[in-house]
């Protein structure tokens, strides 16, 4: 899903748009416990990142596939160099929103 937004929204940009997007990245989870969600497993999260840049997790009181997503600067990168090629990176602000989300800027 996350691909699929980005070719859609990056095709809409004109040819000196900017697009900027927040993500939580690897610093938001190792503080993970200011979510104050009881059935996220911190060291889970942790090891999935570090094993392939990516977790998610669908929170558990919700009928539809909806809940929280990480993924590290690196594989954001790739992901945006394979799904949007003509999408130039500019900048990566970690923890910039709110002290737990970073905001990328292509």
């Amino acid at each position: 899903m996350i691909e699929r937004n980005l070719a859609r929204v990056s095709a809409l940009l004109t040819p000196s748009g900017v697009l900027v997007f927040s993500t939580h990245g690897k610093q938001s989870a190792e503080m993970a416990e200011i979510y104050e969600q009881y059935w996220l497993d911190k060291e889970k999260l942790n090891a999935e990142l570090d094993r392939s840049g990516f977790f998610y997790e669908r929170y558990p009181y919700y009928y539809a596939d909806y809940g929280l997503t990480w993924i590290v600067a690196d594989e954001v990168k790739q992901m945006v160099a394979s799904t949007a090629p003509g999408l130039d990176f500019v900048a990566h602000h970690p923890l910039a929103v709110d002290a737990h989300q970073d905001v990328l800027v292509y």
